[in-house]
C-alpha cells in the first residue's frame, strides 16, 4: 500500500513539473518582443555616360632643361637675372670680362689686315713679273717665286678670318644668354667668381614650364587598352595633387615607350600640358588618370555599395518586399566617385551603402535613408581605386 503511494506522488511531481515547463515557455515566448529589421541606407543605381580611366603616380618633367655652363674663361663682371625670374630665349643672365677677348680679336683683326695688304701688294708684283717674263726681262724662277708668294699669302689671310671668327665667338660668349625660355634657378656664381670651362657646377638651370610634361608608367597588361585608346585620337589624362586629391591641369598623352622595362614589368609614357599657370613643378609627384575607354550608356554605381568576397564583388540590393539579396557584381571601373558595372545589375535596384554589417541574406530591412544616385559623372578621368596591372572585374 505505502509503495503504491509513492507511485502516484512521483507520477503527479512529473505531471506538475511538464505543467510548469510548458506554462513558463508559453509566457516566455508570448513576453519577447521579435527583434526589428536593420535600419539602412540605399542608393539607386542608375545609367548614364562613363570614363574610364586608369590611374599611375607621375613626375612632373620639363620639356627642356638646360645647365647654363661657361665656355670661356674670366671674372664674372654681372648677373643680370634674379633667382627665380622667367626668362626668354636671347636674355642675358652673365657677363664675365671681355676685355681680354675684345684684345684678342683686335689683334687678330690687326694682323688680318696686314696679311691682306701683303697680298694686295704681292699681286701688284706678280702681274709685273708677269709682264716681264713675257718680255724674257726676268727669270721664269723669279716668276715662280712671286706666285707661290701670293699663295702663301693667300693662305694666311684665310687663317686670319678663322683666328678673326674665333676670337669674336670668343667675344661673343663672354654674354651669357637663354637658350630657352624658362624659369632659371639660383645663381651659383656671382660677381667677381672666376668662371671655367669644363667646371662642374653650372652657372645655373633653366627649366621649360610651359607647356610642361608628366612621366609615368603603368603594367604592361593595361598596354593593349592604352594603345586601343591612342588609335582613337588624343587620349585624355588628368593631372591631381597626391595628397589632397586636386585636380591640377587636363592634357593629353604623348608618348608610349616602345619596351616594357623587364625588372618593373611597366612600361614608361608621357602626358603633357599647357600648364600656363604654372600649377605643375618639376620634380612634382602627381597622380595620374588616364582615360581608357568612354561609354555613353553605363551602370553607374555608388561605390560605398560595393563589397569584396571570396568570389570578388557584391552589393547588397533590397527587394520590392524589403528583403535582402547579396548579388555578385563585375565591374569595369572602381573611383572614388562611382563604379561602373559590366554584369550583375541593369539600372533602377536599389542597393544598401551604409548597415552592411547588420544585414542578412533574406532577411528584411527598414530603409532608413535614400543616397543620391551617382547621375552626375565625374571628368573624363578619376583616379582608379582598382589595383594597378589587375583588368577590372
Amino acid at each position: 500500500m505505502q509503495r503504491s503511494v509513492w507511485v502516484v506522488l512521483v507520477l503527479s511531481a512529473v505531471v506538475a513539473a511538464g505543467a510548469w515547463y510548458g506554462f513558463g515557455r508559453r509566457s516566455g515566448g508570448e513576453g519577447r518582443a521579435a527583434a526589428p529589421p536593420p535600419e539602412v541606407t540605399v542608393a539607386t543605381v542608375s545609367r548614364g555616360p562613363a570614363a574610364l580611366s586608369v590611374a599611375a603616380v607621375g613626375t612632373v618633367r620639363p620639356i627642356q632643361s638646360v645647365q647654363i655652363m661657361p665656355l670661356v674663361e674670366g671674372p664674372i663682371i654681372r648677373v643680370a637675372f634674379t633667382d627665380g625670374q622667367l626668362v626668354q630665349p636671347g636674355q642675358l643672365l652673365f657677363e664675365i670680362d671681355p676685355r681680354p677677348y675684345q684684345a684678342a680679336l683686335d689683334q687678330a683683326e690687326g694682323q688680318q689686315a696686314q696679311d691682306r695688304a701683303n697680298l694686295t701688294s704681292a699681286r701688284l708684283d706678280l702681274a709685273r713679273a708677269e709682264e716681264l717674263a713675257e718680255k724674257r726681262f726676268t727669270s721664269r724662277q723669279s716668276l715662280d717665286q712671286q706666285r707661290a708668294t701670293v699663295e702663301a699669302l693667300t693662305a694666311a689671310v684665310k687663317a686670319d678670318e678663322a683666328r678673326v671668327a674665333a676670337a669674336r665667338v670668343n667675344l661673343e660668349r663672354t654674354r651669357i644668354t637663354a637658350p630657352v625660355a624658362g624659369k632659371v634657378g639660383q645663381a651659383q656664381l656671382t660677381v667677381g667668381n672666376i668662371a671655367r670651362p669644363g667646371q662642374t657646377t653650372p652657372l645655373t638651370t633653366i627649366n621649360q614650364l610651359s607647356p610642361i610634361d608628366v612621366q609615368f608608367a603603368l603594367p604592361q597588361a593595361r598596354l593593349p587598352q592604352m594603345h586601343t585608346a591612342n588609335g582613337q585620337g588624343p587620349v585624355p589624362v588628368i593631372a591631381r595633387d597626391s595628397q589632397t586629391g586636386r585636380t591640377l591641369a587636363q592634357g593629353a598623352l604623348v608618348f608610349i615607350d616602345n619596351t616594357v622595362d623587364a625588372a618593373t614589368g611597366t612600361v614608361s609614357m608621357k602626358a603633357r600640358f599647357a600648364n600656363e599657370d604654372g600649377v605643375l613643378w618639376p620634380g612634382q609627384f602627381l597622380t595620374m588618370a588616364a582615360q581608357i575607354d568612354q561609354r555613353p550608356d553605363a551602370v553607374l554605381l555608388d561605390p560605398a555599395a560595393v563589397a569584396t568576397g571570396p568570389d570578388g564583388y557584391y552589393v547588397y540590393v533590397v527587394r520590392p518586399d524589403d528583403t535582402v539579396e547579396a548579388r555578385a557584381v563585375t565591374l569595369a571601373d572602381l573611383q572614388d566617385a562611382r563604379a561602373v558595372v559590366d554584369a550583375g545589375l541593369s539600372g533602377g535596384e536599389r542597393v544598401i551603402v551604409n548597415g552592411q554589417l547588420r544585414v542578412v541574406p533574406g532577411g528584411k530591412v527598414r530603409v532608413r535613408q535614400t543616397a543620391p544616385a551617382p547621375d552626375q559623372m565625374p571628368g573624363p578621368a578619376q583616379a582608379s581605386a582598382l589595383p594597378q596591372g589587375a583588368p577590372a572585374r
